[in-house]
């Protein structure tokens, strides 16, 4: 398991005005050098593996840092760029929560094929997939829509009932964004992987399990509680799992992690 996550535990549940859990977890940023650095080389890794990332710097006359910074990661600075930054490192974040605390197989695909690093990628925010060794009913497929709130500010937005709002639309673009999964393990010669995805994308003949989630992910300073249990869950997805991640001085944070990750 990624060390960073080691500092995420649960503070405690609260339930909605109409009878929703939602399960409230802080993640605590360990200072430790190692620790962030073997943080920022995975969340580089998302968006550029090694090898490429030499490759792709060949013959540009700028440092990895210079070429990331300029056309892989959001800038810090030219809108939409910075809320960019918070939801991919939203998006990041979950995909490790599930994967190293709840352990489902995350293709990680999203990330790399970005063309413009202003704009967040179209899709599902998150998806994961769990199998036995042989195929059957109770293999699942977890898809979580995510929202985030990295800065201090004015603003009214409950973001986790946004994230319950808009988690809707996945039944809907799920398909392609399977779809698009599998084809870009297809191209990095992925074949193995490309095969779990393929086993989810027909349940009609080959039944499995469905599940989704909404989350939103705080700094800590905007998070407020009864706010949070005023949300509503009105759509075909009742059971839909509701938690929210904390973090102190989040924006700060997701800036340095992206500048850490530029040298990593």
């Amino acid at each position: 398991m990624l060390k960073y996550l080691e500092g995420l535990s649960k503070k405690e549940s609260i339930i909605t005005h109409d009878g929703k859990n939602i399960d409230i977890y802080e993640l605590y940023i360990n200072k430790d050098e190692e620790i962030l650095d073997e943080w920022a080389h995975h969340f580089r890794k998302q968006y550029c593996d090694d090898g490429m990332l030499d490759k792709l710097v060949e013959g540009t006359g700028m440092s990895k840092q210079e070429w990331l910074l300029a056309n892989k990661f959001p800038s810090d600075k030219v809108a939409p760029g910075p809320s960019t930054r918070a939801g991919d490192f939203g998006e990041l974040l979950i995909a490790d929560y599930i994967e190293y605390i709840h352990s489902y197989y995350v293709p990680r695909t999203k990330y790399s094929n970005k063309i413009n690093p202003n704009t967040s990628q179209q899709g599902s925010d998150v998806i994961g997939l769990k199998m036995g060794e042989k195929e059957n009913v109770n293999d699942e497929l977890y898809v979580i829509e995510v929202k985030t709130r990295a800065s201090k500010c004015k603003e009214t937005e409950n973001r986790l009932q946004n994230a319950i709002d808009d988690s809707s639309k996945d039944i809907e673009r799920l398909a392609f964004s399977l779809s698009a999964m599998k084809q870009r393990l297809i191209e990095l010669n992925k074949e193995n992987e490309s095969k779990i995805v393929q086993r989810f994308q027909n349940g009609v003949d080959r039944p499995f399990k469905t599940k989704y989630g909404a989350t939103a992910i705080y700094t800590t300073e905007m998070l407020d509680l009864e706010k949070i249990r005023e949300i509503k869950v009105i759509n075909e997805k009742d059971s839909l799992d509701l938690f929210i991640i904390h973090i102190d001085n989040l924006m700060s944070f997701i800036n340095e992690l992206y500048r850490r990750a530029s040298i990593c």
